[in-house]
C-alpha cells in the first residue's frame, strides 16, 4: 500500500512538473520506528513515513503510519495520506487510505489544514475528509515544552449517516534522549470517551528511533 501511494505521488508530481523547468526536490520529514510494550504486555510496533516532492509552488506529500502487534500480520493497521497543494497556503487537498491486514478498508478525500494548529502554538494538522455516507475529522497536535519534552494529542471522529459518531483518541508524552534521533514515550489510547471506554484504555511505554 505504501508503495502504491508513493507511486501516485510521483505520478502527480510528474504531471504537474511536466511543463515546468523546475527540477523536483525530494525531502524526507519524520521517518521513525516506534516500539512499545502495553500494560497487557503486548508488543506494539509503528512505522512512520514522511516524504515530499516539491516542484515549483506545488508540494506533494505522503504521510504514513503502519502498525502491528506481536509481529502478527493479521493485526496490521495503516493510515496513509497523500497531500497536495501550495506549501504557503496552509490548506491542501488530501486522500486518506486506511488498511487492515494489507486490505484497503476505507478511502476518503478532503482537505488538510496546518495553519490553525500553528496559530495556537503547535505543530500538526486537521484533516476533514468524506465519502458518500460518512465524514471523518482527524486532529493531531504536537506541543514542544522545551528541554526535550513534548506532548501530543491525536483525535479521530467518524460520523456516519444515521449512526452515532465513533471516536478514537491518543495522549502521548515524549522525552528526547538523543537530539533528533532517539526518544522515549508514554501513551494512552482510548476507543471512545465514555466511562466504559476509559476502563478499556490501553497504556504503553516505548522508544522511538528516527532515521
Amino acid at each position: 500500500m505504501i508503495k502504491n501511494i508513493l507511486l501516485v505521488a510521483a505520478l502527480m508530481a510528474g504531471v504537474y512538473g511536466s511543463g515546468c523547468a523546475t527540477k523536483p526536490e525530494i525531502k524526507t520529514g519524520y521517518n521513525a520506528l516506534e516500539t512499545a510494550v502495553t500494560h497487557e504486555t503486548d508488543a506494539r510496533h509503528r512505522l512512520w513515513t514522511d516524504v515530499e516532492a516539491i516542484i515549483g509552488d506545488l508540494t506533494v506529500k505522503e504521510n504514513g503510519m503502519n502498525q502491528i502487534t506481536n509481529a502478527d500480520p493479521d493485526t496490521h493497521y495503516g493510515r496513509n495520506v497523500l497531500v497536495a497543494g501550495k506549501e504557503d497556503l496552509g490548506t491542501y487537498l488530501c486522500t486518506v487510505v486506511k488498511t487492515a491486514a494489507d486490505k484497503v478498508i476505507d478511502v476518503k478525500a478532503g482537505i488538510r489544514n496546518t495553519s490553525i494548529i500553528e496559530m495556537i502554538g503547535g505543530y500538526g494538522y486537521i484533516d476533514i475528509t468524506g465519502e458518500k455516507d460518512a465524514v471523518n475529522i482527524t486532529l493531531w497536535y504536537l506541543k514542544d515544552f522545551g528541554k526535550g519534552w513534548s506532548g501530543e494529542v491525536y483525535h479521530e471522529l467518524e460520523l456516519e449517516l444515521n449512526k452515532r459518531g465513533v471516536s478514537y483518541t491518543e495522549f502521548q508524552l515524549n522525552k528526547e534522549l538523543v537530539k533528533d534521533r532517539v526518544a522515549v514515550f508514554a501513551r494512552t489510547e482510548l476507543s471512545g470517551l465514555k466511562k466504559a471506554d476509559l476502563e478499556k484504555a490501553v497504556y504503553m511505554l516505548g522508544i522511538t528511533i528516527k532515521f
